[in-house]
């Protein structure tokens, strides 16, 4: 998720091309998008693959980044534009009952792959949530979210790669606005003018529902993760972010859960309650 919006971002931040794993890349690129080791990804099998000095590693919320994978796979398949339609619901259920420990798995062999590649020094992690703020209010991912997101960006490019002229700091706002608040506005890409707002479907509103066992499997990922790499400041932080909102989604499960067995245990109109007479 994001991965489109990185890429223009550092374009607009640094006034060089990006690439993508899939196609040819020019030699004079600042970064290239990949998904690996997701099975949607390359094995970055091309020949100067190990030229490759950093990493920027984006990370959205498996809660959320599940479900937009799930549309665009919906949308590709129905033959629709990009970031344009969500799934039905009942879609969205009968694919997350299928892929569910699969994508939660590619999601943390991600994070795990690119964190051991490279020390600290050597990436930057953004969240979805931070660069275009999101994020819940309380969310600790708005600390340093939007603007500074990008100025971090600008910093870790401005040190990872010689010979770049990154735009002026005055400017950052600017450039952020323009990028990230796609949304508000209109741009084009290859000629074709496109909002990245996705419609609902007929058959079913914006509500990515998950059972009880999933969310749980969430929480269990984030923990491992925290564990695997405890002393890493950056990957921890993202991760007690992303623990906190999926206890909120599980507290919220209970609750309904508590409510609906409630509901059917109430006695009808002229019965009575067990112990009632």
């Amino acid at each position: 998720s994001g991965s489109r919006m990185i890429r223009h971002l550092i374009e607009a931040l640094t006034g060089v091309a990006t690439g993508d794993e899939w196609f040819r890349t020019p030699r004079r690129a600042v970064a290239i998008k990949t998904h690996y080791p997701h099975n949607h990804g390359s094995d970055l099998s091309f020949d100067w693959a190990n030229e490759i000095q950093g990493a920027i590693l984006l990370i959205r919320n498996p809660r959320d980044a599940i479900p937009s994978f799930c549309n665009h796979l919906y949308e590709r398949k129905q033959g629709m534009t990009d970031h344009s339609t969500r799934a039905p619901v009942e879609e969205w259920v009968m694919w997350r009952n299928k892929e569910f420990s699969k994508q939660l798995a590619w999601w943390k062999d991600t994070i795990v792959h690119w964190v051991e590649r490279f020390p600290a020094d050597r990436r930057l992690i953004l969240t979805y949530e931070g660069v275009t703020g999101k994020a819940p209010p309380t969310s600790k991912l708005l600390e340093g979210s939007r603007v500074e997101s990008a100025r971090n960006l600008a910093n870790f490019l401005s040190k990872s790669v010689e010979g770049l002229n990154i735009v002026p700091q005055k400017e950052m706002n600017c450039v952020w606005y323009k990028v990230v608040k796609y949304d508000e506005a209109e741009h084009e890409e290859g000629g074709v003018t496109f909002n990245s707002q996705r419609t609902d479907h007929p058959d079913g509103g914006s509500a990515r529902p998950y059972t009880k066992g999933q969310l749980e499997a969430m929480l269990d990922v984030f923990r491992q993760i925290k564990k695997k790499f405890s002393k890493e400041a950056d990957v921890v932080h993202v991760m007690e972010a992303y623990e906190e909102e999926v206890t909120r989604n599980l507290h919220m499960h209970n609750i309904v859960a508590a409510r609906d067995v409630g509901v059917q245990g109430r006695p009808t109109d002229g019965e009575a309650a067990d112990g009632e007479q």
